[in-house]
């Protein structure tokens, strides 16, 4: 067995090393190789230490991706006397694999690229256009997590080996407090004031008067409303029209709220594919605030990873106040995690890119999206290497990192899918990450 080591000067105040020591753990894996760090607490200099027979190789590959750290700086390794090695500032650590969630290869060092899965629990943003590799990007992450998720399936488009639900039971309305359930009706309905007014007056009269009710009560409360002026009878009729486009045909018995959360904890799929724009963004509302609620009210937290397609629909720069924003806000003291995908980030709410960590970058068609987005990341000069991404690549972003990835999933069996061939025109990053 034959060692080789490198040394860095890592620069900066506030230093996230969790991405590196990521990778080192999973290259020590792959190759069978002990991996070592000794971080130097006092002057900040950390040597990586790789003993296997394809050390000389591995060092290489760990040097290329420690330059693209902007808070490395290469330096000479000097030899440290026994003495010096057992000093107080110096850390040693023996890297061992953690949970971590490998989803595809880093282009510019071919190595296994993985998120830790603390990452996660900082909310994700995963954009790109129409067959950019979104959805590929968000089943491999589901296949890691393998449990404990929960997917809006707006376009049918997740057929995993899952537990896949088309109906959500509507009759459990009251379960949500009546600003919650109002919030979530002028959001989905898109509510005018008066449309406002009728329907709390209606779900007022409900709430006094019955301990549960649901979508065909509330229909049948607001028949019996008064009709006292014109205006009246003409927002009645414009939001029973409404309420109607919540209704699925085929629905005849849907999943009851109190039974989601034990689904999600073996995985559960949402196909909203033929429910119309409406209903998709009720039923997501509805789902995710019945879900904060009981997680809220949990001592002991349980994470949930909660994916949302489409997410635009559900924050949009036109709604002020969402339960996505209060998750964004507060699901994290929950265990509850948003993963928001979506084509038209400029069309999300402004609070919702801000506050995830995480933001997974496909290609973008379009100038003033890739614009906006490579903003978001603190890299305006990216824009161009986003409109220029091919299907499957990915620029993965965190905060103290940006990379750019292949992703790619595993067959049924659980085998990885051959690498793609990375040699070719693929543009180096190292002079600009």
């Amino acid at each position: 067995m034959i060692c080789r080591e490198i040394c860095f000067s890592v620069e900066g105040e506030e230093v996230d090393l969790s991405s590196f020591v990521s990778f080192l753990q999973t290259v020590g894996e792959r190759n069978n190789c002990e991996v070592e760090i000794i971080l130097n607490l006092k002057t900040f200099k950390m040597k990586t230490k790789v003993c296997c027979f394809k050390s000389k190789k591995l060092i290489k590959t760990i040097e290329i991706r420690a330059r693209s750290h902007p808070n490395f700086r290469p330096i000479s390794c000097k030899s440290k006397t026994r003495s010096e090695e057992l000093i107080p500032h110096f850390l040693k650590l023996h890297l061992r694999r953690n949970r971590n969630l490998c989803i595809g290869i880093d282009i510019q060092t071919s190595s296994p690229f993985c998120l830790n899965s603390s990452d996660l629990k900082r909310h994700v943003l995963v954009v790109g256009s129409s067959g950019s590799g979104k959805s590929t990007t968000i089943k491999k992450i589901v296949s890691e997590l393998s449990n404990n998720f929960l997917i809006f399936d707006w376009h049918g488009e997740y057929d995993l080996v899952h537990r896949k639900v088309n109906c959500i039971d509507l009759n459990e309305l009251s379960k949500l407090k009546v600003h919650e359930l109002m919030d979530l009706f002028s959001i989905a309905l898109d509510l005018s004031d008066a449309q406002y007014y009728v329907l709390f007056k209606v779900v007022q009269v409900l709430y006094k008067t019955r301990e549960r009710f649901g979508l065909i009560d509330l229909i049948a409360q607001i028949h019996s409303f008064e009709e006292t002026s014109r205006w009246i009878k003409e927002t009645k009729h414009s939001i029973l029209r409404k309420l109607e486009m919540l209704r699925h045909e085929r629905c005849r018995e849907g999943v009851k709220l109190d039974e989601i959360l034990d689904l999600v904890s073996k995985g559960l799929i949402v196909n909203l594919e033929e429910y119309s724009e409406y209903a998709k963004r009720f039923l997501t509302g509805l789902v995710l605030s019945y879900v904060f609620s009981e997680l809220s009210k949990r001592k002991i937290r349980k994470d949930v990873y909660v994916v949302i397609e489409e997410a635009q629909n559900v924050a949009s720069t036109s709604n002020s106040y969402s339960i996505i924003d209060k998750i964004f806000q507060e699901g994290r003291k929950y265990g509850l995690h948003i993963i928001a995908v979506t084509q038209s980030p400029r069309n999300l709410n402004e609070a919702v890119v801000k506050n995830t960590m995480l933001k997974i970058i496909h290609k973008m068609n379009e100038v003033s999206d890739a614009k906006y987005i490579a903003e978001s990341i603190g890299r305006p000069e990216l824009w161009k290497d986003v409109i220029s991404l091919r299907t499957g690549e990915a620029i993965v972003s965190s905060g103290s990192y940006v990379v750019r990835v292949f992703v790619t999933l595993r067959d049924r069996a659980g085998r990885s899918l051959p690498t793609p061939h990375l040699d070719g025109d693929y543009k180096d990053f190292s002079n600009i990450l």
